[in-house]
């Protein structure tokens, strides 16, 4: 009977625990994350014994960092671009009060806003990543435990 007993039990296989091993499900704002950085992120797990919180906020930070370059890539182009519109500007201010020919000015003038328009709009969805990412980071870096953080 203690043989059919232990034939009827399932073979449990001894499965070392770890924290690094299992990979924690990857919210949908990390998810861009690229392939080489998933590689590194393993050589830190084995390396550092970093834990799930810490493989978190590393990716995190990696995000805002991205969201950071991002913002000021953008925010420069659209002071080039604002620049590059002021001379346009200026001539057409000129030839309206020289000509007043307002339905040409409007059109042009139009021309003008909706470009500004664009570059704000992206603007304004650049500085939107960036303080999404910032938001993400912070809430990442509370949940790391047992690190002598500078910050916390």
């Amino acid at each position: 009977r203690q043989e059919q007993r232990q034939e009827q039990r399932p073979q449990l296989q001894h499965q070392p625990s770890s924290r690094i091993q299992s990979k924690p499900a990857t919210p949908p704002d990390m998810q861009d994350v690229a392939p080489a950085e998933e590689s590194e992120e393993v050589d830190l797990s084995r390396s550092l014994r970093y834990s799930a919180e810490q493989l978190h906020a590393d990716k995190a930070a990696k995000l805002l960092l991205r969201a950071e370059e991002n913002l000021v890539a953008v925010h420069t182009a659209s002071c080039k671009h604002g620049s590059d519109l002021i001379p346009q500007e200026e001539r057409l201010l000129a030839g309206v009060a020289r000509d007043s020919d307002m339905e040409s000015y409007a059109c042009k003038l139009r021309a003008i806003v909706n470009e500004k328009q664009a570059q704000l709009e992206k603007l304004t969805t650049a500085l939107a990543e960036y303080e999404q990412r910032s938001a993400n980071e912070d809430e990442a870096r509370l949940h790391v435990r047992g690190v002598n953080l500078p910050w916390a």
